[in-house]
């Protein structure tokens, strides 16, 4: 994994990020600076299981 794959994913959290916690907002759930923190790091912790599945040996 490189420090570009974790810009990058850390770049796709916080776009999807936002949103999200104003649709909630909007919608009357309380979306503090936690939700946004654990919206913004899901995809950096999917990225090592994508980087197994691609990698892993053929069985």
């Amino acid at each position: 994994m490189t420090i570009f794959d974790l810009i990058v994913t850390l770049i796709v959290g916080f776009i999807t990020a936002f949103p999200l916690c104003r649709v909630a907002k909007n919608q009357g759930f309380k979306a503090d600076w936690w939700v946004m923190l654990v919206l913004v790091l899901i995809p950096v912790l999917q990225i090592p299981y994508l980087y197994w599945i691609a990698f892993k040996k053929g069985q």
